[in-house]
Parts: structure tokens; sequence; C-alpha cells
């Protein structure tokens, strides 16, 4: 695609995100966003010939990679200009296989915390004298009309539009595949290197 002059030069790393879903660990025994953020994205923009601004940073993932594209882009405007999630998993990632009624109440916050819906909702949003909320990286949503996520991505959804804040939402013929993420890839390039040729 750079080669045919569809999408600019850019920079692509994919940080292993093992099952931290890209944030801190809730015991406390891998604070993998402390990582992300001040050890590991400081060190690639050294290292490579990057602009080192949030109209020239991006951030996207598939399935816990979306919900991790997400939480950060949310949690950080400041960081990144264009997150494309490609079905986010944005439900109880964390304690996977507990019943939601035997969580501790440390366990509940830390969830809650850390759920999109939530995190959305807790904002503090700045609007311009139109009364649209400005600041927010374009958030791009794409998921299979058969992926099992996809009711979890209704909720992201409700909550963006309840809070005002900008975004494409993308259902289509597929579910929780890597065809369907191959398909979807082309399209999430193209869309984030707009914002590059800006």
């Amino acid at each position: 695609m750079i080669a045919a002059g569809d999408i600019p030069e850019m920079v692509i790393v994919c940080p292993e995100g093992f099952m931290h879903a890209y944030v801190n660990a809730f015991d406390g025994t891998a604070p993998y966003e402390d990582f992300f953020l001040k050890e590991f994205m400081p060190f690639i923009e050294k290292e490579y010939r990057i602009i080192q601004d949030k109209g020239h940073r991006a951030i996207a993932g598939l399935s816990m990679g979306g919900y991790g594209s997400l939480y950060h882009s949310l949690k950080h405007p400041d960081l990144f200009g264009s997150c494309f999630a490609m079905s986010p998993a944005t439900g109880n990632f964390t304690f996977r296989g507990k019943d939601p009624a035997s969580l501790s109440a440390a366990e509940k916050d830390y969830v809650s915390r850390h759920a999109i819906p939530d995190i959305l909702r807790g904002l503090t949003l700045v609007k311009d004298d139109k009364g649209q909320v400005t600041g927010q990286p374009r958030l791009f949503m794409e998921i299979g009309d058969d992926d099992f996520l996809l009711l979890d991505n209704f909720e992201v959804v409700k909550a963006l539009r309840e809070t005002g804040i900008p975004h494409q939402f993308r259902v289509r013929d597929g579910a929780h595949t890597w065809d369907f993420w191959r398909e979807t890839l082309p399209s999430a390039l193209t869309w984030i290197s707009e914002m590059f040729r800006k």
C-alpha cells in the first residue's frame, strides 16, 4: 500500500499484550500500561524516524488489542490522533471465566475503572461554542455481525452517543476471525492515513 501510494510511509509497531489487555494487572504483577506509556512508546520514538505529535500517532488493534487501543486513546487523548478498533473486546476481559457475582469489591472496582462505557461516561470533555466535543481522537470501530462481542460493542456505541464523542461504527458480514481482520486492515490503514496526510 505504501509502494502503491495508497497510504503514506509509516512505522507500525505491534507490541505483545500477553493476557494483560494492555493495562496494569489487577494484582500489580504486570504494570503493562506504565511500561507502554513510560518505556515502550518513548523508546520507539527515540529509535525510529517518527514525527512525535498527536496528529502523526495512531493506535489500532483487534480483539483484546482493539480494547487496548480504545482504552489508551480515551485515557490519553493528548497522545493519539486516531484509533481504529477491530472487534474490540470491551466486556469483562480481566476476570475471564469468573462469575461476575463472585468478584470482590476491589475486583468490581477494577473492572468498572477499565470498562470502556464507564471510562466514556467519566470523561471530562471539552466542547466548542456549538456544543461539539473537541480534542478527542478520531474513533472507528468495526465488527462482524456474527461476532460474539457484538452486543458489548453496542454498549460502547451507546456510551459514545450519550457523551457526544464523534465516532464511526461499522458492522459487516463476518465473525471474530483472522479472515475478518485481514479484510479490515487495508481500510483501517487507509482511514488512519487520512490524518497523516493532513
